[in-house]
C-alpha cells in the first residue's frame, strides 16, 4: 500500500505534468534554443521545424504518461522522422550532434521541472520527495530514449554507407571543399563535366512535412526548361536538393508552377571547377539571405541579393541605412516597398503600379507619405542610390 506521502508525491506530479501541458507552454522556448544552438540552422532550412517538432513531442510525451500514471516508467519515444537529421549529420561527419542535442535538451528540461516543483508545494520534505522521483523517472526515460536514438544513429550509419547516392555526395563535397581539384578524376567520379561552365541552383524547402515528390519535381523542371546539356543533381539534404547545369538556364518566370513550399536560389554562370564551386557558393548566399529575412520568394538570383549581401557584411551597415531612411525605417512595409519598386523601376509610376498591383492612386499615395518621411533632400539625384541601397537591404533583413 501507498504512504500518504508517496500519494502526495504522485500527486504532485500530475499537477506538474498538467501545468507543463498547458497552452502557454513558455519552458519550451529555452528547450528549442539549447538544441538549436548545436545545429546549423542557417543552410538547413527543416532543422528548426524539426528541433521543435521533436522537442515537443517527447517532452508532451512524457508528460501525458506521468499525468495518466505517474508511478509507471516512460516508455522511450524517438520521433521517426528524426532519421532524416541523423543521416544530414552523417553526411556532415557530425552524427554525435544528434546524440549532444538529446542530452542538451534532457538539461534543460530537468531545470525547468525543478523551477515548476518549486511552485507545486511549500512543504521541504515534498519538495525533496518529488525531485527525488521525477529525478529517477526523467532520467530512466532519457537513458533509454537515448539508447534508441543512438541505436538509430547506427541503422542509418549502415544505410548511408551502402548507398551510392551518398558516395556521390561526398564526391560533390570534396570538390566544394577545394579537397578535390583535378578536372579529370573528379569529372569521372560524378560523371559530369567539370570542365564546362556552370549555374548552380539551391533547391529547398523549410517545411519537415514537405513531400520530396516536390522538389524532385522542382529539379525536373530546372532541368526541362535548361535544355539538353549535362547536369549534376545531388540530394544534400532531406529538405534540400543540389542541381547543377551546363547550359543557361532560362528567365525565372518558367518556375511559376513550383509547389507552394519549394523555392529556389540561383547562382551566377561560372566556368570551370572553381566556377562550379563558387557558382554554389553564391547560389547557399542567396538561399541564406531568404531563410534569415523569412521571405517567401519562390525564386532568387544571386544577382537579386548581391548588393545587399555586399553591405550586410560590413559593420556600419545598420547605421547606413537608418541614416539614410530616417523616419522611412519604422514605416510599414507596403510604404518602404513602394518606394523601393518605384526606384527600382526608374521613377515610372505605371510599371511600378503594375509590379504591386495596386490602383496609381494608391501608389502615388504611399510615394507622398515615404517622401515626408524620408530626410530632407533624399530622393534628389545624388541622395537616390543611396536611399535605393538601403530599401534593398531593408528588404532583405
Amino acid at each position: 500500500m501507498q504512504t500518504a506521502h508517496t500519494t502526495a508525491t504522485l500527486e504532485l506530479m500530475r499537477e506538474g505534468a498538467r501545468q507543463a501541458l498547458d497552452a502557454d507552454r513558455t519552458w519550451e522556448e529555452p528547450l528549442h534554443e539549447a538544441v538549436e544552438a548545436l545545429f546549423d540552422i542557417t543552410t538547413d532550412p527543416t532543422a528548426r521545424e524539426a528541433i521543435r517538432r521533436y522537442n515537443s513531442l517527447s517532452t508532451t510525451h512524457f508528460a501525458r504518461s506521468i499525468l495518466q500514471n505517474p508511478q509507471t516508467p516512460v516508455e522511450a519515444f524517438i520521433d521517426p522522422n528524426i532519421r532524416f537529421q541523423i543521416r544530414d549529420q552523417l553526411r556532415n561527419g557530425t552524427p554525435e550532434i544528434v546524440l549532444n542535442a538529446y542530452r542538451a535538451a534532457q538539461i534543460v528540461a530537468w531545470r525547468a521541472w525543478m523551477r515548476l516543483s518549486f511552485t507545486l508545494t511549500d512543504d521541504k520534505h515534498e519538495l525533496e520527495q518529488l525531485l527525488e522521483f521525477s529525478a529517477q523517472q526523467i532520467n530512466d526515460y532519457s537513458e533509454r530514449s537515448l539508447r534508441l536514438l543512438s541505436d538509430l544513429v547506427d541503422q542509418v550509419r549502415a544505410e548511408f554507407v551502402s548507398r551510392s547516392t551518398d558516395r556521390r555526395f561526398q564526391t560533390v563535397q570534396s570538390v566544394l571543399r577545394r579537397e578535390l581539384r583535378e578536372l579529370k578524376p573528379a569529372s569521372s567520379q560524378l560523371r559530369y563535366p567539370l570542365e564546362r561552365s556552370h549555374q548552380a541552383i539551391v533547391i529547398w524547402s523549410r517545411s519537415p512535412d514537405t513531400d520530396t515528390r516536390a522538389l524532385e519535381a522542382a529539379a525536373d523542371g530546372v532541368e526541362a526548361v535548361s535544355g539538353s546539356g549535362a547536369t549534376l543533381r545531388v540530394d544534400a539534404k532531406s529538405s534540400t536538393i543540389w542541381l547543377w547545369i551546363t547550359t543557361r538556364l532560362a528567365p525565372i518566370t518558367c518556375f511559376r508552377d513550383l509547389d507552394p513550399g519549394v523555392q529556389l536560389a540561383i547562382g551566377p554562370r561560372k566556368s570551370g571547377i572553381e566556377g562550379f564551386v563558387e557558382s554554389h557558393e553564391r547560389a547557399v548566399v542567396a538561399q541564406r539571405i531568404v531563410l534569415k529575412a523569412q521571405r517567401n520568394d519562390r525564386v532568387v538570383r544571386f544577382e537579386d541579393i548581391e548588393l545587399a549581401h555586399l553591405l550586410l557584411e560590413q559593420p556600419q551597415c545598420n547605421d547606413f541605412v537608418r541614416s539614410t531612411l530616417g523616419r522611412l525605417f519604422d514605416a510599414s512595409v507596403a510604404t518602404q516597398e513602394s518606394l523601393r519598386i518605384y526606384l527600382e523601376e526608374g521613377c515610372n509610376a505605371a510599371a511600378t503600379s503594375s509590379r504591386l498591383g495596386i490602383h496609381r492612386n494608391t501608389l502615388n499615395q504611399r510615394l507622398d507619405r515615404a517622401k515626408d518621411l524620408l530626410p530632407e533632400h533624399a530622393l534628389s539625384a545624388r541622395n537616390r542610390a543611396s536611399v535605393s541601397a538601403a530599401l534593398h537591404v531593408l528588404h532583405w533583413s
